[in-house]
């Protein structure tokens, strides 16, 4: 049985020394990893909760952040963009009124796609056995090199519910941020439920998010998944609780031809966008971040391929078009290239 998941980053701190020091004995080959995740590991939590408190302060003072929400989290296109604009690096442009006027009424909902399906039930695209981890180089919006990122699967267990693990993901311009997901047989989740950046009773609200769903996905359909209730704490200090809303959409696109380091793979690309809200209580004004991105699948593999973007409520980029692009991985004893 998996140990509850700890909230403090110290807990984190301790579990991810453990854990590198059995990785790195067992997969010599990844030296890389191990010099870059131990340069980060002192600070990467404690940064991460902090970086993640100062943005949602600043959204609430009215001025440009981040606020990443998800364990695939970042920017690209939006759901409903088309993803060659993406490519180019065209951001998506938001009037600001793509969302509903909410109160604080708790709503927790998932609506299907619409339309046929197609069975995916035998292709594992979202491999995460404890040790796998992928390295990737990140391109800015001209295909220059800019940076690194790394995935790394830091605990896995069986649960009533299912298997349930960590996964660090640290972009080397950004501290480590690290989420819990949970692999059932209708999809993989993740459970907000032990954020420690998000309030108690908010992150009781949201729960467990099914990021990808299995086995059948509609092509070019939408699946939405939305979360909205009271934020349980008093940001704008009048007095009263914020409210919030977290609007999850993702379309399968199909598959597609892509170039990898050890050659050309048919993979599965996925289309997500996160909106992540607060309503200031003491004025009802709506301010937010999303962020939106371009994923990309091998069988067996995993995610081979990130595109991703962020922008404001009013459509302002905040963060600009990044793409992971894999280098290596060792994903079930498996090591490329």
């Amino acid at each position: 049985m998996l140990e509850p998941v700890q909230a403090s980053a110290e807990y984190k701190f301790i579990e991810l020394k453990k854990f590198l020091a059995v990785y790195v004995s067992r997969y010599p080959k990844y030296e890389r990893v191990k010099a870059i995740v131990t340069q980060r590991l002192a600070t990467s939590y404690l940064l991460q909760m902090k970086t993640k408190i100062f943005a949602l302060n600043k959204i609430l003072a009215g001025a440009s952040c981040v606020l990443i929400l998800a364990a695939c989290g970042g920017g690209g296109s939006s759901a409903n963009q088309n993803p060659s604009s993406v490519n180019a690096g065209a951001p998506r442009v938001s009037t600001g009124t793509d969302t509903p006027a909410f109160s604080a009424a708790p709503i927790a909902s998932e609506t299907p796609p619409a339309g046929a399906t197609i069975n995916l039930s035998g292709i594992n695209l979202m491999p995460a056995a404890y040790g796998d981890s992928w390295l990737y180089d990140q391109a800015d919006a001209g295909g220059g090199v800019i940076g690194s990122g790394n995935r790394l699967v830091t605990s896995l267990a069986t649960t009533a519910e299912g298997e349930q693990g960590a996964l660090l993901e640290i972009d080397n311009q950004n501290p480590g941020d690290s989420s819990v997901f949970v692999r059932k047989a209708d999809g993989l989740y993740i459970d907000y439920t032990s954020d420690a950046s998000i309030p108690p009773a908010a992150a009781q609200q949201i729960g467990l998010i099914r990021e990808y769903a299995f086995p059948a996905y509609a092509v070019d359909e939408t699946r939405t998944v939305i979360r909205q209730g009271t934020w349980d704490q008093d940001v704008d200090g009048d007095g009263r609780s914020e409210s919030f809303r977290i609007e999850y959409a993702q379309v399968f696109r199909g598959f597609e031809n892509l170039a990898l380091p050890w050659g050309t793979a048919s993979v599965a690309h996925f289309s997500n966008t996160y909106r992540f809200y607060l309503i200031v209580s003491g004025t009802g004004e709506k301010r937010g971040v999303v962020n939106s991105e371009e994923a990309y699948f091998a069988p067996d593999l995993g995610p081979v391929k990130y595109v991703r973007h962020a922008e404001d409520a009013a459509g302002n980029s905040i963060q600009a078009l990044r793409t992971w692009n894999i280098k290596s991985l060792q994903v079930g004893g498996r090591v490329l290239p």
